[in-house]
């Protein structure tokens, strides 16, 4: 298997990436140069090969249409769709309608109808929003998001186990002040919100009950939580559900040293080995799963540098 020829995306992707004899390597030999290509001594050459591998994503869509073809589809259909909705909820906040992914294909189609190519566009983000602004208003009639206290590294604060806390509204008031809204939604198949939302919706007894389980699976965390009533007790279990598009700076583990961007696997380009519902970091050598808030962290800690190199290319695309 090593020795057979490099693969048709293999050859198109190192080609892009600057590598000439890509189409002589073997599919060994490109699998390697693939997983070293950003381990480059020159700051400007890396910074040229992180630039270039951004474009890329939309790029191979129109130099190798028919090598990725479902890829392309994947994009339109998901990738395209939660790139757009994340940037929505980055840049209004309070909107009197909701953003569902129904009215963004809606919005997408209708930009497409008329211009087939407008995702290609570096301002693509800004083209959908002023379509959307039209399209649906009450999904862009809000006020600005505030930056986030996490985007950058902040005063290191005490951190809390989740399994601290001992009623249910201490942990929402937890992740209120750790999470944006739209990262975690909790639900508990009858009730379903923010954590700002239900500690605003649920009556100060179901706030105040103590949580009684904790349980962790395949499918996540669970919060039991069973207030005594006259005639016996009453429980309600309650399940955070992370947004898929959540990045931040966080360590990636208990007794790690280094502290590291993450963002959701499919924003890397060739991430390591990993299910789908891992964040992976921005240099590729780290990941956690997505379950926990993203705590502020003490800039004295030693903060990874091509993490910082790629989320600051990152923020200036943004701007």
């Amino acid at each position: 298997m090593s020795d057979l020829p490099a693969s048709p995306k293999q050859v198109a992707y190192l080609s892009y990436m600057g590598i000439s004899e890509a189409a002589t390597m073997t599919r060994r030999e490109a699998s390697v140069r693939i997983d070293t290509l950003m381990d480059s001594a020159s700051q400007e050459e890396w910074n040229w090969l992180y630039e270039r591998q951004g474009e890329w994503l939309t790029d191979r869509f129109i130099l190798y249409p028919d090598l990725y073809t479902s890829e392309f589809q994947r994009y339109l259909d998901d990738q395209l769709p939660d790139a757009l909705h994340t940037y929505v909820r980055g840049r209004v906040t309070g909107a009197a309608e909701t953003l569902t992914k129904a009215k963004i294909r809606k919005v997408i189609h209708a930009i497409t109808a008329e211009d087939r190519e407008w995702w290609r566009s570096p301002q693509r983000k800004e083209v959908f929003f002023d379509r959307l602004s039209r399209m649906f208003p009450g999904c862009c009639e809000g006020g600005p998001r505030v930056r986030s206290h996490r985007e950058g590294p902040k005063i290191e604060q005490q951190r809390f186990s989740l399994l601290d806390h001992s009623t249910l509204g201490s942990l929402l008031r937890h992740y209120t002040e750790f999470c944006e809204p739209w990262e975690v939604t909790l639900s508990d198949g009858s009730t379903s919100g923010s954590p700002q939302e239900l500690l605003e919706s649920l009556d100060a007894d179901w706030l105040t009950t103590q949580i009684t389980e904790y349980r962790g699976d395949a499918d996540g965390s669970h919060y039991t939580v069973t207030r005594k009533r006259l005639f016996g007790t009453k429980s309600r279990t309650f399940t955070p559900i992370w947004h898929q598009e959540r990045h931040g700076w966080t360590d990636s583990g208990v007794g790690s040293k280094a502290v590291h961007y993450f963002v959701p696997r499919s924003w890397i380009v060739n991430p390591p080995y990993t299910s789908e519902g891992m964040l992976i970091s921005l240099c590729k050598k780290a990941w956690i799963s997505n379950g926990l808030p993203f705590y502020p962290v003490d800039p004295r800690r030693t903060f990874c540098r091509v993490c910082t190199s790629h989320h600051e290319s990152w923020n200036n695309q943004q701007t």
